[in-house]
């Protein structure tokens, strides 16, 4: 049939042709609709076989195939969003059918609908787990913020292709935010006895040192990165961020000339400016430091978009409108699990450093900025967060139990406390007490001002929009206040506000507050937090192996007019 249709067409007989498919398709659907599908595959401008297929759609034709050839030329037409609601069609008619969940699920991830490429890029995988849809999936995975799922892909994938550096790259960040910061170290240290000369992998080997803690290490290999790629901004960045005030004036004066080019990316003028006005405020040039993060922000914006503060605005009325006192379902503890302890605040108000008193106890673990609360909220969807008010209590016991697992993941035998330090989770504390009833919340709190200077000079993650100006930051502060009065009122679990001042001040007294708080006997090992081994993801990741100082106490004084 398909070999007459084509003969027809290329006589020129598009009628006869057109005649030749409507019969078929009353004789033999199926046959039908993958001989036009394989025509039009062969044929995509052929008028003919673009009118016939459109009055197939046109009639709600049940043929997956003709739905996933629309979806096919849409998609070559540059027509995603058309591209997509063909292929849905075609994954709803034949959910077994490999291609069509893989076609639905890579053109969802091209257009950023990240979380909606998930189940149908699973459902590829299940039924046909070859490397187009593992790396498909692979990719959902890692930006949906499921470590644990990506990483097993990324292994396969990385098998198979030894030599392919973003393969490399992305399993190793998977092991850093699982925090096996060693085996990171270790992939990208073989990916370097394949690829001396690669020098995004000596870029990545230098900020995993710099995790580590390996200060030396660190900068031989920011310098062999910027010996590779002469003028590569990332690795001039980290080193002038690593050095600060011993900045050879060779260095600062790379920078100058990276900051001002206007060939170089935003992001990268971006991360070289909050670098090079480090290193000016290490050497009390304050004026000329503020004036170099001044453009750093302006490129970081230019990057990721203004902050909208009615955004925020309406998001902090949609949670105030859904947690009123009582309005709680909570799920049942099970006697034999760790308590979860959420450490929250504004970033750079001391979360790092109370994470590493607490976990310096033998019976706390320290678990870092786990993702696992923002993500859930992004996953229930439009409805959030009054969705999470009912969420059925099956529903509750799974996320908790995921949550744990991941919280407990290199935990020592015999740990009581587990502790989440991302400080942004001051958003989700109410889903936080639906999941952990008996949880304990630590808020970190610290002069205003300082937090401001300390976020404005900071290279935060583009995602962070608020953090390009200091009108922005006040405004996420206001939120903070807001948010800290809200909880206060409604979640029925204990709050303990943590001045950093205090701390930093009086350490002993700090951190024997903070153990009587979580129901923890005093040991001594807490005061010595700085000693502790492992990577620190975090901006504080020099500060917090120093021991407990009050340099920072204050800083906005240097910066006149700004605050």
């Amino acid at each position: 049939m398909k070999l007459r249709a084509l003969s027809l067409l290329r006589a020129g007989q598009t009628e006869a042709a057109h005649e030749l498919f409507l019969e078929e398709f009353q004789r033999a659907p199926a046959p039908a609709a993958i001989a036009l599908s394989e025509l039009l595959e062969a044929n995509p401008a052929n008028e003919t076989l673009q009118r016939l297929l459109a009055r197939m759609l046109e009639n709600g034709t049940t043929q997956s195939a003709l739905w996933r050839t629309a979806g096919r030329l849409a998609a070559r037409n540059g027509d995603m969003p058309q591209a997509i609601h063909h292929f849905s069609r075609a994954h709803q008619l034949e959910p077994g059918d490999a291609d069509n969940a893989l076609l639905l699920g890579i053109s969802l991830l091209r257009t950023g609908r990240m979380l909606e490429a998930l189940p149908p890029l699973r459902a590829a995988y299940r039924l046909r787990p070859d490397p187009i849809a593992t790396q498909a999936l692979a990719d959902a995975e890692f930006e949906t913020d499921h470590p644990a799922l990506a990483q097993p892909l990324l292994t396969k994938l990385l098998e198979q292709a030894p030599n392919d550096t973003r393969l490399r790259l992305r399993l190793a960040e998977t092991h850093s935010q699982l925090g096996d910061h060693a085996q990171a170290l270790a992939l990208y240290r073989d990916g370097l006895l394949i690829s001396p000369h690669d020098a995004a992998l000596h870029m990545a080997l230098a900020q995993a040192e710099e995790d580590a803690g390996e200060k030396d290490a660190a900068a031989a290999a920011y310098r062999e990165a910027l010996r590779l790629q002469p003028g590569w901004a990332m690795p001039l960045a980290g080193l002038i961020g690593l050095l600060r005030g011993q900045t050879p004036p060779d260095l600062l004066d790379a920078a100058r000339r990276t900051l001002d080019n206007p060939q170089i990316s935003p992001g990268e003028r971006a991360s070289t400016g909050y670098a090079l006005g480090k290193a000016l405020d290490s050497q009390k040039r304050y004026a000329d430091a503020m004036h170099i993060w001044d453009k750093a922000n302006a490129a970081r914006e230019i990057q990721a978009g203004r902050f909208n503060p009615a955004q925020l605005s309406g998001h902090l009325e949609s949670i105030e409108r859904s947690y009123r006192p009582g309005r709680w379902k909570q799920r049942e503890r099970a006697a034999s699990e760790p308590r979860m302890v959420f450490i929250v605040g504004m970033p750079r108000s001391g979360t790092t450093l109370t994470e590493r008193i607490l976990a310096a106890h033998p019976e706390v673990h320290g678990c870092g900025e786990l993702p696992d609360l923002p993500r859930i909220a992004r996953e229930l969807g439009s409805g959030w967060p009054s969705v999470a008010i009912d969420l059925p209590s099956g529903t509750l016991a799974k996320l908790a139990t995921d949550y744990l697992q991941s919280a407990s993941r290199h935990a020592r035998t015999g740990t009581r406390v587990l502790v989440d330090k991302a400080p942004l989770n001051f958003f989700q504390l109410g889903l936080a007490c639906s999941l952990f009833p008996d949880a304990r919340v630590i808020w970190c709190r610290r002069d205003r001002r300082d937090v401001a200077l300390s976020i404005y000079s900071e290279n935060f993650s583009p995602a962070s929009t608020f953090a390009t100006r200091l009108e922005n930051i006040a405004a996420y502060q206001d939120a903070e206040d807001r948010l800290l009065a809200l909880w206060q009122q409604v979640l029925p679990l204990p709050i303990l506000v943590q001045d950093y001042e205090a701390l930093t001040r009086e350490p002993e007294a700090g951190a024997r507050r903070l153990l009587a708080f979580l129901g923890l006997e005093w040991n001594p090992d807490v005061l010595l937090s700085h000693r502790q081994t492992g990577g620190v993801q975090t901006p504080s990741r020099w500060q917090v192996r120093e021991p407990v100082h009050t340099r920072s106490i204050g800083r906005w004084r240097n910066y006149p007019g700004k605050f």
